[in-house]
């Protein structure tokens, strides 16, 4: 049986293709066994009576927060001369929407200096020259690929607790600005924003704590629910 899984708030389709190219069918049809809460299907799009014809059926499901679970999606397609083919099941498996995670990175010179192995933040002090350029990297990945991604600076009160800063928190350094992000789709969605650091002679002696957190989006849910933090 193949999976496929869906996130609550977050719209899944699956399409389900056939066609009959011997004999002499008229056209081809589905049959569907009980569907999930909230699901539906298409009608039928094309004859079915060539491969270049397939008959094509999508499922669309729009699954809720309460509906977490696996539930079977069970097909049959049938021919207009009553032949029928193995019957094919979905398993549609409803988890929770994934958090995102970010990680840092600071470069000089296009070479990575601290914090190069980009697992998550870093709470040893990363030292700057006054006079070079540096670059720190964020990242943010979610593996729901349908979600959206926010990096932003996060006040003092929102860091993880039971941290113990040696020095002040501050959203940026001296006036910084982070560069627009850019976001990359595949099996699942990345996130990437860069903040450009040159540190001047008047900042010889800074000592500040910056902190970063980054957010994903909801999707359009049912019965007016939302499950995002």
């Amino acid at each position: 049986m193949f999976k496929v899984h869906a996130f609550p708030g977050f719209p899944l389709q699956v399409r389900f293709s056939g066609y009959q190219d011997t004999g002499n069918p008229s056209y081809i049809g589905y049959t569907v066994a009980k569907l999930p809460a909230g699901a539906a299907v298409s009608t039928v799009s094309g004859s079915g009576t060539a491969v270049s014809d397939p008959a094509t059926m999508t499922l669309h499901l729009n699954a809720c927060p309460h509906e977490l679970g696996s539930v079977p999606v069970c097909v049959d397609v049938t021919d207009s001369e009553g032949v029928a083919a193995t019957q094919r099941c979905l398993e549609v498996e409803v988890v929770p929407d994934p958090p995102p995670s970010l990680s840092l990175s600071l470069s000089h010179g296009g070479d990575c200096i601290w914090n190069c192995g980009g697992s998550g933040a870093s709470w040893e002090a990363a030292e700057l020259y006054i006079g070079r350029s540096y670059e720190l990297h964020l990242t943010a990945e979610d593996t729901n690929a349908e979600d959206t991604l926010e990096i932003a600076p996060a006040a003092c009160e929102q860091v993880p607790p039971g941290r113990i800063f040696s020095a002040p928190c501050e959203p940026l350094p001296w006036g910084s600005a982070l560069s627009e992000p850019s976001h990359v789709r595949a099996a699942t969605v990345t996130a990437t924003r860069a903040l450009p650091l040159e540190p001047a002679h008047s900042h010889g002696g800074y000592s500040m704590r910056h902190c970063f957190m980054a957010t994903d989006g909801c999707g359009a849910l049912r019965d007016g629910e939302a499950s995002c933090g």
